[in-house]
């Protein structure tokens, strides 16, 4: 199977296409990559996340696979607790997500990549969401943190 940039579909390219035919927004599919990794199961955030979808609410605003990368990223860098503190390269990695995800895509914007009415959203949606995974396991690894190990 080839992406829309003619490249073969890999097992994440999979994954984001399966939980995406199952109904979960952008925001829960880019997480739920991340939860995957550590293989854990959390209908909680999941639900807490769907707020984000179609552009925070579906507002058509802050387009919600980028949510759901700050989201992956604090899965590993958030404070989880109260003896649990942030962890300091959690913000840097976040400005750096968004950086890049501007830089990609040229907007944050749900409406300007999917369209005001979601047209566009089957043909860009898919690798828009399996590319901001792969981005957040790259920040990840690039200090060091192994994706599998979660925190």
């Amino acid at each position: 199977m080839e992406r829309r940039d003619g490249k073969t579909m890999d097992a994440l390219d999979m994954r984001t296409a399966e939980l995406s035919a199952q109904g979960y927004c952008c925001t829960q599919v880019v997480a739920s990559v991340a939860l995957d990794l550590i293989c854990r199961e959390n209908p909680d955030l999941l639900r807490a996340l769907h707020g984000f979808g179609g552009g925070m609410g579906g507002t058509k605003g802050i387009c919600g696979a980028l949510s759901g990368g700050i989201a992956f990223l604090g899965l590993y860098g958030g404070k989880g607790g109260p003896e649990e503190d942030r962890d300091e390269e959690l913000y840097p990695m976040v400005a750096e997500l968004k950086s890049w995800f501007l830089e990609k895509w040229g907007t944050l914007e749900c409406s300007k990549l999917a369209g005001e009415e979601g047209e566009r959203k089957s043909s860009v949606c898919p690798e828009l969401m399996a590319e901001t995974a792969r981005k957040c396991i790259s920040l990840l690894e690039s200090r060091g943190i192994n994706p599998e190990n979660g925190r």
